[in-house]
């Protein structure tokens, strides 16, 4: 494994996040305490005593302490296991401390002193710089981590509090709310479309967790940064969110991690990164199709750019944005095309594996209109036109892939881009068996 450009990270300065922030900070961890936990003997420190934006107090009877940093808002179950689509609640165990480790005090950032009235206000960032400059989720690589848009990087809801969604009702309203916080989903969910606002982390319970529907971040006018979405299942066949399961629209520094992505329908995509959208990473995550698709067609993995807009608005909206990095991603069984397919942006696949099912395929990678896209150390198993290019002002670097049993197009032409982030590639030749076992919820 090698290490390729590391950007220096600048000492903790970070800024009000909506309601999450006081004059007196954020977040803080407890005096003394040497393993970054929010509290003494697990109870919560320095958090908000009555919420913002309508979070419940945390009192007695409120606070899961299961966790080693953070507390969890919760409510009671009323029920266990089972899809919840008409407010059923599922049983949801106690926080083991994942949750709370995405947050700021389980990450071990103290308060941020002297923090401007004006900026707690406004949200936005202070004279000390970009928001959560300093700041890093770990295992957050590529263009999620990178500055700009007054954003340093990607940290989700970790300058809230911890909640815990049992029915698709309160999932729904938690990843509404203009607050910060890390949303605990736990069983099958169904909402057809969730939207997610900004400074918000969904984090799925378990191997299991699962939305049946889809998750809308931005659009329809909504301007939405700083998004997190890990360890989550969601099934597509029942989005209202155009087919999508995850779609995002006009917004920036969203990390997806250690998710499954399938049965998109229509002229959806398992993902969706369009209209003017920016510093994306998409990491250790599973694109396939089931059985349960009868439409053999539209079968597609991941679209960046959006082919519905009108040239010109296209162009003006989408040139300088769409930088996106897919690291360690499966696009398995059935993805007929689209893994991804680029317009305009900024693209680099690394590490990531291409198999097929049944079904025949058409391609894999497709760089379109003005895009550069970067491939690294990919293994392409069996998969027709692994990658091509489709666009005389488009170009695409291919470096050290494999083909294994791969046919058609392997088209490489230009320099692409040289990423500003640090990143480490893994011998090309493992990465079949490390996306297998890694890729999807954990």
């Amino acid at each position: 494994m090698w290490t390729r450009r590391c950007r220096a990270l600048s000492t903790v300065g970070l800024c009000a996040v909506l309601g999450a922030c006081s004059n007196d900070g954020l977040l803080g961890r407890a005096s003394g305490d040497p393993g970054g936990a929010a509290g003494v003997g697990g109870q919560p420190s320095a958090l908000p005593e009555g919420g913002s934006g309508g979070v419940p107090a945390l009192d007695a009877g409120a606070v899961e302490q299961g966790g080693s940093g953070g507390a969890s808002v919760s409510v009671d179950a009323g029920g266990m296991g089972g899809s919840s689509g008409g407010g059923a609640a599922v049983y949801c165990p106690e926080d083991d401390g994942t949750a709370a480790a995405l947050t700021l005090a389980g990450l071990g950032y103290e308060p941020s002193l002297g923090l401007p009235a004006a900026d707690v206000a406004d949200g936005g960032a202070s004279d000390a710089g970009l928001e959560f400059d300093g700041v890093l989720l770990p295992g957050l690589v590529g263009w999620a981590s990178e500055p700009g848009q007054g954003t340093a990087t990607t940290i989700g809801g970790a300058a809230g509090q911890v909640v815990t969604a049992r029915t698709s009702e309160e999932l729904v309203d938690w990843a509404s709310r203009p607050e910060p916080l890390v949303i605990r989903v736990c069983g099958t969910l169904r909402a057809p479309e969730v939207r997610v606002s900004s400074h918000k982390t969904l984090l799925g319970v378990g191997n299991a967790a699962s939305i049946e529907g889809g998750l809308r971040i931005g659009g329809d006018g909504q301007s939405v940064r700083n998004v997190v979405i890990k360890n989550l299942r969601v099934n597509a066949k029942f989005s209202g969110v155009e087919g999508d399961a995850v779609k995002v629209d006009q917004a920036h520094h969203v990390w997806v991690d250690h998710c499954e992505l399938f049965d998109s329908s229509g002229n959806g995509a398992a993902l969706e990164v369009v209209r003017g959208s920016d510093f994306v990473t998409v990491s250790w995550t599973k694109f396939h199709f089931t059985p349960d698709m009868p439409d053999l067609e539209r079968r597609f993995g991941c679209r960046i750019g959006d082919h519905d807009q009108d040239p010109a608005e296209a162009q003006a909206q989408d040139t300088g944005h769409l930088k996106v990095t897919l690291h360690h991603d499966w696009f398995a069984d059935d993805v007929r095309q689209r893994a991804p397919r680029v317009r305009y942006g900024d693209v680099h696949v690394f590490n990531s594996y291409y198999s097929i099912g049944e079904l025949p395929q058409e391609y894999s990678i497709r760089a379109s209109t003005a895009s550069r896209v970067l491939l690294e150390r990919n293994y392409f198993q069996g998969v027709t036109n692994p990658h091509e290019i489709d666009a005389e002002d488009a170009q695409m670097l291919a470096l050290d892939n494999v083909y294994d049993g791969a046919a058609g197009l392997m088209q490489s032409a230009g320099s692409a881009f040289v990423p500003p982030y640090a990143y480490t590639l893994d011998a090309v030749l493992s990465v079949r068996q490390l996306v297998i076992q890694g890729a999807g919820p954990q």
